[in-house]
C-alpha cells in the first residue's frame, strides 16, 4: 500500500518513473549530442587548423577556436539553453497533463497519498530525470577537455558555475511550465501559456 503521511512518496516515484524512461533516452541523447559530439567534432576541427598552421595565420585561429571550444564548457552555449528550455517544457508537460484527463485524475487520486504527497512526486520526476543528465554531461566534457587540452580550458570552477545555472535555468522553466498546466483547462493551452509567462519572465529579467 502507498502510504499517505509523507511528502514525498518514493514507491509512486519508482512506478512513475519508469513510465519516462522515454523521457531519459531523449534526454542522455540529447545531451550527449549537445555536449559530447558537437564539441569534439569543434575539436577535431581545432586540430585540423592546428595541423595547417603554415597556410592560416596560427595565433589567431587557434585562440578563436580555443574560445569556441571553451563556449561549450560556458553559459553562453546558446545551443544548450535551447535543450534545456525544450526538456523543461517537455517535462512540464507530461507531468502534469494528467490534469486534464478525467481517468487519470480518479487514478491518481483514488490513490491512498495526499493531493500534497502527489504533487512534490510528480514535480521531482523532470528534476530526477533531466538534472543528473546536465550535471554528468557537463562533468564528462570538462574532463575530456581537461585530458586533451590541459590548463588552457576554462576552470573548474567556472564549470560548476555553469551547471549551478544550468540547473536553476531549467528548474525555472520547468516549474512555471507546470504552473501553466495546472491552472490551463487543457495541455495545449498550458503550452501556449507557457510560452507567455516565460516571454513575461525574460522581459522582468
Amino acid at each position: 500500500m502507498i502510504s499517505n503521511r509523507l511528502l514525498f512518496n518514493f514507491k509512486l516515484f519508482k512506478e512513475e518513473y519508469k513510465k519516462y524512461i522515454w523521457a531519459l533516452a531523449l534526454t542522455i541523447l540529447a545531451f550527449l549530442f549537445s555536449k559530447i559530439v558537437l564539441p569534439l567534432l569543434e575539436y577535431s576541427n581545432y586540430l585540423y587548423h592546428k595541423n595547417q598552421s603554415i597556410e592560416y595565420d596560427y595565433d589567431n585561429i587557434e585562440e578563436g577556436l580555443l574560445q569556441v571550444l571553451n563556449n561549450y564548457l560556458s553559459v553562453d552555449y546558446i545551443f544548450n539553453k535551447f535543450i534545456v528550455i525544450g526538456l523543461a517544457i517537455l517535462m512540464g508537460v507530461i507531468t502534469f497533463s494528467y490534469l486534464h484527463n478525467k481517468k487519470k485524475i480518479d487514478f491518481y487520486h483514488s490513490l491512498p497519498i495526499s493531493r500534497t504527497s502527489l504533487f512534490f512526486t510528480k514535480y521531482s520526476l523532470g528534476i530526477f530525470i533531466v538534472v543528473p543528465i546536465i550535471i554528468i554531461s557537463q562533468l564528462v566534457l570538462y574532463l575530456i577537455f581537461k585530458a586533451l587540452l590541459g590548463d588552457i580550458i576554462i576552470s573548474f570552477k567556472d564549470v560548476l558555475k555553469t551547471v549551478l545555472l544550468d540547473i536553476i535555468f531549467f528548474i525555472t522553466i520547468y516549474s512555471t511550465t507546470i504552473f501553466a498546466i495546472i491552472i490551463s483547462g487543457n495541455t495545449i493551452i498550458g503550452v501556449i501559456l507557457t510560452g507567455i509567462l516565460l516571454n513575461l519572465i525574460s522581459i522582468v529579467v
